[in-house]
């Protein structure tokens, strides 16, 4: 079944504006508020959304534990409004936000985990495998801000992911089709002393595909623990400790061409599975001390260590060390904050023929004030990028880039139910080391930074049991980083631009039944094509659906129960590097995907069930590819109807 894009359009439109007026006249309305507060960070500091300056789109646990989801993929893809495929590595998936492509959205976009970015130097998308989702508190997507606390790649905004602690232990246990399981283990106790917290994961995902030319399925094991400590000695005072681990092992199907993709999605076609081991190691430690009341001075160091091992088709592997230190002074009051600070990065990338660095050296300064009924944030960032390559033969090159963001933004409210905001934003993604590389391995030098220029504003809308969030976009960018399918060379778009509307509704209908809407309209525009060759001027960049729909049903039938249903739908686009938008070449698909979720709890213990792609839907990720002998490669995703069952068993 086909899903016609204006139809689903129009349904979130419909169901958008149906909400509130279904709301508003209801016959008794709640005395009090049933939706909790949501609160929001990426500038910083803690404010309720509807008051702060800028767009975002936040996930508590609640919203996760209600998903179903069993891995941060699986949530990401199908519960938020990014545009989120696997290429086949699911826990190395592909994300997008604001119009920047699949292809490398990615890098547009910095990811962080407690603090840490997971971001890399080179054009590997980042690892989020190795991240348990029971871990995870909560997901807060940032966009089109947090330039000035994140830096580099900061181009559509941030993920920011939140790991939990708490007092209390517990032990889950799932078991599914096709193999999939996961044990997972979590602990914590707070103290006035101190606070510790414990995760342990084991994974096994689904095998989607036939076994391979090596008698081998797909599929991944997955293993991550993740502990943290904070002594608090003396009042004021907070000693930060922290490590984790992850080893993912992986094997994922190769690029199957469009005829076989719509035969047999699972099929291995006589191909070896592409086979990945990677291993991270990270620690980190760091202290807070409110040496007089609303006066913290906070420092953090992260270390991280990882090794990609790529075993099949062909044996290579990559050593990164990633170390960064932030040292920061902050001042909160009533109506003020100021958090000025100074961050360093350094990342280093060993082959078998080369060491490769990208360094940066930052200094930032975010304030917020608060006057009446207006909310500003202003806030500044200078940054210094520094790469070095040096291979085993031949001569070493260096380059350094130094690159600024800017922040502004405005909250007006109206009255407690209404606000409204702009936000003014500028950021930079410096080149990633692979840029400096054709596609046949020569040094092609130093290509230029990337820049963009965004403005967002919104309209924030609450009732007691009803709510609605509303933003536009525009992002007009100079120098935009791409690679080119025909020359073979990375290079800029000179100029460039992205627009687009985000809505957003949830309707608690009533104390057991909860509905929810989001959609994002997304065009993004070549305007000026800087290198030689064909002309995509006027094109639209691949890899970017314009409509994308999630929708959400929240109902508690008995007590003790709750089901989730949960569709997502993306419109087709253009292949992945398909920039001169050739309609002959196969489109990338529409993406559709239905999940159930089920629990029961029984006083500490709760059972759960769930389907993925109810309606067996075949999705996949299409990407044009001139130098084979069909111009597009498809990686099966998500193309099986799958199905799970569990435990869990709350200790204490």
């Amino acid at each position: 079944m086909k899903n016609h894009p204006t139809q689903m359009t129009a349904l979130a439109v419909m169901l958008a504006a149906a909400f509130p007026a279904v709301a508003q006249n209801a016959v008794t309305p709640p005395a009090t508020p049933t939706l909790a507060p949501v609160i929001v960070s990426a500038n910083g500091t803690p404010t309720r959304d509807s008051d702060a300056t800028y767009a975002s789109e936040v996930h508590d646990r609640a919203a996760i534990d209600a998903s179903g989801a069993v891995s941060l993929y699986d949530y990401l893809a199908k519960h938020t409004t990014l545009n989120v495929l696997s290429g086949g590595n699911q826990n190395a998936p592909l994300t997008d936000m604001r119009g920047y492509g699949l292809e490398t959205g990615y890098q547009n976009m910095v990811i962080v985990v407690d603090g840490y970015r997971l971001n890399n130097i080179d054009q590997t998308s980042a690892y989020l495998g190795g991240i348990a989702l029971d871990s995870v508190e909560r997901i807060e997507v940032s966009k089109g801000s947090g330039s000035v606390l994140f830096g580099d790649g900061a181009m559509s905004g941030v993920l920011n992911i939140r790991t939990r602690n708490r007092t209390g232990a517990s032990f889950s246990a799932m078991t599914g089709s096709r193999g999939a399981q996961a044990l997972n283990v979590s602990a914590g106790y707070a103290h006035e002393l101190f606070d510790v917290s414990l995760d342990a994961s084991n994974t096994r995902q689904a095998s989607l595909s036939a076994v391979d030319t090596k008698g081998v399925n797909d599929g991944s094991n997955n293993r991550s623990e993740r502990a943290n400590l904070t002594l608090k000695p003396m009042s004021g005072l907070k000693l930060l400790l922290g490590a984790s681990e992850a080893r993912v092992d992986t094997r994922y199907p190769a690029a199957l061409t469009p005829s076989q993709f719509n035969t047999a999605p699972g099929a291995s076609w006589g191909k070896t599975y592409n086979h990945q081991v990677y291993d991270s190691s990270q620690w980190r430690a760091g202290l807070e001390y409110e040496f007089v009341p609303g006066w913290t001075a906070r420092y953090m160091h992260n270390e991280e260590d990882k090794r990609s091992r790529f075993i099949a088709p062909s044996l290579y592997s990559y050593d990164y060390n990633h170390s960064s230190d932030d040292v920061s002074l902050a001042y909160r009051s009533a109506s003020f904050d100021l958090t000025a600070g100074l961050q360093r990065f350094n990342g280093k990338r060993t082959a078998s023929n080369n060491v490769t660095s990208k360094d940066s050296d930052a200094a930032y300064v975010q304030g917020n004030l608060r006057l009446g009924a207006w909310a500003f944030s202003a806030g500044l960032r200078q940054d210094r990028v520094k790469y070095v390559y040096m291979p085993t033969t031949g001569a070493s090159n260096r380059g350094a880039h130094n690159l600024s963001a800017r922040d502004l933004g405005a909250n007006y409210r109206f009255n407690e139910q209404l606000s409204a905001f702009v936000n003014y934003n500028q950021a930079y993604q410096a080149p990633d080391i692979d840029r400096f590389f054709d596609f046949g391995g020569s040094f092609n030098g130093l290509i230029d930074p990337a820049k963009v220029k965004t403005v967002t504003a919104g309209v924030n809308h609450d009732l007691p049991n009803n709510r609605l969030r509303v933003a536009v976009f525009r992002s007009n960018l100079d120098n935009e980083i791409y690679y080119n399918p025909v020359s073979g060379a990375n290079t800029n778009l000179k100029k460039s631009h992205k627009y687009g509307l985000e809505l957003s509704e949830r309707w608690q209908a009533s104390d057991s039944l909860a509905l929810s809407a989001k959609y994002t309209f997304t065009k993004a525009v070549i305007d000026t094509q800087s290198a030689s060759g064909t002309s995509y001027n006027g094109k639209e960049v691949p890899g970017v659906p314009r409509n994308t729909v999630v929708l959400g049903i929240d109902y508690k039938p008995w007590a003790g129960g709750a089901l989730n249903v949960a569709h997502t739908w993306r419109d087709s686009a253009y292949a992945i590097s398909n920039f001169a938008n050739d309609d002959s070449l196969h489109r990338q698909s529409i993406y559709s995907s239905t999940s159930l979720a089920f629990r029961q709890r029984w006083k500490n213990i709760e059972g759960f069930v769930g389907i993925d792609n109810l309606f067996d839907r075949q999705n996949g990720q299409w990407v044009y590819a001139n130098y084979t002998t069909e111009p597009v490669n498809v990686y099966p995703v998500d193309f099986r109807r799958t199905a799970r069952v569990g435990i869990k068993v709350d200790l204490f």
